[in-house]
């Protein structure tokens, strides 16, 4: 059985790694390969679907 101390110290490294992550998140951006703008990739790129529907 666990302690509660334990359980407690097992929850707070949990929350750290998760802290981490977010952190990491934010300094990272998502930039499309086409046309080098942030915020989406080449797959979800509404300037890729514009120039082939031309």
């Amino acid at each position: 059985l666990t302690t509660l101390k334990e359980f407690r110290e097992r929850s707070n490294r949990k929350k750290a790694k998760k802290q981490v992550r977010a952190d990491r998140a934010k300094l990272t951006k998502r930039r499309c390969k086409q046309f080098n703008k942030t915020r989406h990739n080449a797959q979800t790129c509404k300037d890729r679907v514009e120039e082939v529907s031309k």
